[in-house]
């Protein structure tokens, strides 16, 4: 392999641990949120990311890389971070809020790998493969952002079975004061499914017990300072029981975050299947709306009684 290619394909490496840690990333956010369209619209990005995965390992190969990039360990820890904070997290909006928020900081790293990859030298193959899939991630962080709220507005999505239902929804949001030009309803297209298990409980505990250790050590700190301010500092004594404190609070630390991590990954059953299924053989038209932030939880709402009084 050429000196060239060689820097090529590195930089392709580190954008492919991305790009696999975001398909995994939207796996994991689809399975922590109810709403159904959002899990549908994420099943298909962690779809799409994982086409992308394949594209550069097939590029990395074509410029003669023989070895697959190793998954991301940040990668593992931030998704386990997702899933025990929407576990943790009360009311299914205040759920969605937490994990779109996680999934835009995801986005926003994914921009920024893409953008520093396209300023590099490249083969006009490569960069073609490069510039068609940042636009696609570009496209799939506007919707993100949206729904997580910009610009004072935020986006609402919701899925529903019959046609009938669908525009029952958007009539209710045109008399509640919503502009049409703000209201969208469209049926979606078939859907590949996203079939690899999305939480895995290895993440979870790795990252309550990464958190736990954070934690620990801050407590520990705290131990430390209060025994330097309150003893000699010329004696060992103090200073090797702060030491022990804090190790001890560390150790403590792991195995507790460890095993919050562990049984919240466990206790995740096939909730996100049956929801997913259901969306995918039954619910296909979306309707959402571009609400002001002080009105799109009213809009939510609306669109949740309207679902609400279809399966009544």
């Amino acid at each position: 392999m050429t000196t060239e290619n060689k820097n090529i394909t590195n930089a392709l490496s580190r954008l492919y641990q991305l790009v696999e840690a975001s398909e995994k990333g939207y796996a994991v956010a689809a399975c922590s949120v109810k709403n159904q369209a959002i899990k549908v619209l994420f099943k298909a990005y962690a779809q799409k990311r994982a086409t992308f995965k394949e594209e550069i390992w097939a590029e990395m190969q074509r410029l003669g890389s023989t070895t697959k990039p190793a998954s991301s360990i940040l990668g593992a820890i931030h998704r386990g971070r997702v899933t025990i904070f929407a576990v943790m997290t009360i009311g299914e909006e205040n759920i969605e809020k937490v994990v779109l928020k996680e999934v835009l900081l995801g986005e926003k790293v994914a921009k920024y790998f893409y953008e520093r990859v396209l300023k590099k030298e490249l083969p006009d193959v490569t960069r073609t493969m490069i510039q068609n899939q940042y636009q696609d991630v570009q496209q799939s962080f506007d919707t993100v952002q949206s729904m997580y709220g910009k610009n004072q507005k935020k986006l609402i999505v919701w899925l529903y079975d019959a046609e009938a239902d669908a525009n029952k929804a958007v009539d209710k949001l045109k008399t509640s004061g919503y502009s049409i030009q703000s209201i969208e309803k469209r049926t979606l297209p078939t859907i590949q499914m996203y079939t690899e298990k999305s939480i895995k409980v290895f993440e979870t505990a790795l990252s309550g017990a990464v958190g736990g250790a954070i934690w620990a050590t801050v407590g520990g700190l705290l131990i430390l300072v209060t025994i330097l301010q309150t003893t000699q500092v010329n004696t060992s004594s103090p200073l090797q029981v702060a030491f022990l404190s804090m190790l001890g609070l560390m150790i403590a630390g792991i195995f507790v975050g460890g095993m919050l991590g562990f049984f919240i990954g466990s206790g995740i059953k096939d909730e996100d299947d049956y929801l997913y299924n259901e969306s995918i053989h039954h619910k296909l038209i979306l309707v959402q709306v571009l609400a002001d932030a002080s009105r799109a939880s009213l809009a939510r709402d609306l669109l949740h009684r309207v679902q609400l009084e279809a399966q009544a």
